[in-house]
């Protein structure tokens, strides 16, 4: 399950770079 955290804190962290894309 480490595999899925560490997307989710990727995704998290590139949605922050991009602002609010959602």
């Amino acid at each position: 399950v480490m595999d899925f955290l560490h997307r989710l804190v990727e995704w998290k962290r590139l949605s922050k770079v991009h602002g609010a894309t959602m």
